[in-house]
This record gives structure tokens, C-alpha cells and sequence, in this order.
């Protein structure tokens, strides 16, 4: 123990373990809030803050602490929407605002949030709290920021809209998002055999079952490593022999796999 700790009370000493156990018998809440506030470790801040009861003290914390991971711990603390309504407007770092969305239900600020907030990160939240299938449909499809758009298709369940973004968003991880939650296996099989990213047609790809249409994958994809995994999987011999082109690899595949 350093000798100017002699006078200090334990919340204060140099020494961390010393001032996490003090804190786990506090329960003065003003006092727990200027240990979350300020205190140099992080654990000793943790610890305060969920010793914290008093909801704008919480905001408080989540504002103005020295360490981003207390701050959202904070927010994760906070229940009143109105707090975080505020939070999720005006937090001064993204990631606090961020962890504010995750917990709001009014989805009238939620609508708010996706086409004001500049961050994307925080509009992917707040996309993913929206219950609203045509401000979900609007925002997979115009969104200038794909995670955005990406998000938006997760939540989607119509097949029309799915197809359309699946063979036209220009970047290919929508492509590819909305492609995991297509069923329509002609759309599949287009998406396979001509989208111009590798990624998008393997998992096009993996959604498809029926042999015939996996044979016309492997005879009409654009990328050969496409047609050579499509052949990995035909069992129908009757259709893999209608596929010459790609049968030499495939049979190549099949013996590595099988030593």
C-alpha cells in the first residue's frame, strides 16, 4: 500500500481489487456514480454502475463516463423510454446511441432514426427494432448505406421483393442477404448460373435441391468453381452425365474429399 493511501478511504486507494471490494458495499448513489464516472478501471466503474438504481443517474453514466463499455453497460441498465428516446437522440457517441435504439419501442422515433441519424451503424439498430414492412421494403431497397439495406432484408418475407434486391442491389452482401431467405428455386438457379460474385452463387447454390436444376447450374454458371461445387453435389447419375463439361472436375472434387 503506497503511504498517501493511509488517509484515502478504500473507494480511493491506489490499489484496484481494493477499490472493487469497496464498491460491492456501497450503496450511496451518489457516490456509486462519481466511482462509474471517473474511476480509472473499468471494473470498479462496472461494478458501480450496476449498483446504480437511479434512472437519470444511469443517463448520467452514460453520457459523461470516462470508459465507452461503461456507458453502454449504462444504457443496458436504463428501462424509461423516455431516457432512452433522449439518449438515442443526442448521445454524444454513436455506439451509446446505438445501444439506446436496441432498447426503444416507439416506432415512430425508430422511423426518425433510419432516415436522420448519420451513423449507419446506429440505423442498423434501429432497423432491426422496426416493425413496419413497407418502411422496411422502402429502406432494402434506397438506403445509401448497404449494412443498412442488408438489415432491412433480414427482415423482409416477401419473395417478389426478395427476387428483385437479390438480382439487382449493387453490392453484393445484399445480394447475397437477401439470397438466404429466397425459397423460389428458378429464382435460385438465374441468381447461381449469372450473378457476377462468387459468394452470391454459392449461396444461391446452397438453397437449391432438385437435381435437375442443379445440373443446369453446373452446365450454364459463369464461374467454374461455381459449376465444379454444383457437381459436388449431384447424385442423380443420369444428370451428371448430362453435365461432360464439368464431370472431370467433379469426380477430381469427389476424389479429395474421399482421400
Amino acid at each position: 500500500m503506497a503511504t498517501s493511501d493511509v488517509f484515502r478511504p478504500k473507494r480511493r486507494r491506489s490499489d484496484r481489487e481494493v477499490r472493487l471490494k469497496a464498491v460491492k458495499e456501497i450503496t450511496d448513489q451518489p457516490i456509486l456514480l462519481e466511482i462509474a464516472k471517473a474511476d480509472s478501471d473499468r471494473r470498479v466503474c462496472k461494478e458501480a454502475v450496476q449498483r446504480l438504481t437511479d434512472p437519470k443517474m444511469l443517463e448520467e453514466v452514460a453520457c459523461t463516463a470516462s470508459h465507452e463499455v461503461v456507458r453502454r453497460l449504462a444504457v443496458k441498465r436504463i428501462d424509461d423510454q423516455a431516457i432512452l428516446a433522449d439518449l438515442a437522440r443526442t448521445a454524444a457517441v454513436w455506439s451509446v446511441r446505438a445501444a439506446a435504439v436496441k432498447k426503444i419501442e416507439d416506432q415512430e422515433l425508430l422511423a426518425v432514426i433510419t432516415r436522420e441519424e448519420p451513423v449507419w451503424s446506429v440505423r442498423v439498430a434501429a432497423v432491426e427494432m422496426l416493425q413496419d414492412p413497407r418502411l422496411l421494403a422502402a429502406l432494402a431497397r434506397t438506403d445509401k448505406d448497404w449494412p443498412v439495406r442488408a438489415a432491412a432484408v433480414e427482415m423482409l418475407d416477401d419473395p417478389q421483393l426478395l427476387a428483385e434486391i437479390a438480382k439487382n442491389d449493387p453490392d453484393k452482401d445484399v445480394r447475397e442477404a437477401a439470397v438466404w431467405r429466397l425459397n423460389d428455386q428458378r429464382v435460385l438457379v438465374e441468381i447461381a448460373v449469372s450473378d457476377p460474385n462468387e459468394h452470391v452463387c454459392k449461396a444461391a447454390l446452397v438453397r437449391i435441391t432438385p437435381q435437375p436444376l442443379l445440373g443446369e447450374v453446373a452446365r450454364n454458371a459463369a464461374e467454374w468453381s461455381v459449376r465444379e461445387a454444383c457437381v459436388g453435389r449431384l447424385e442423380d447419375q443420369q444428370v451428371l452425365h448430362r453435365t461432360p463439361e464439368c464431370f472431370y472436375r467433379g469426380a477430381k472434387c469427389r476424389e479429395r474429399q474421399h482421400g
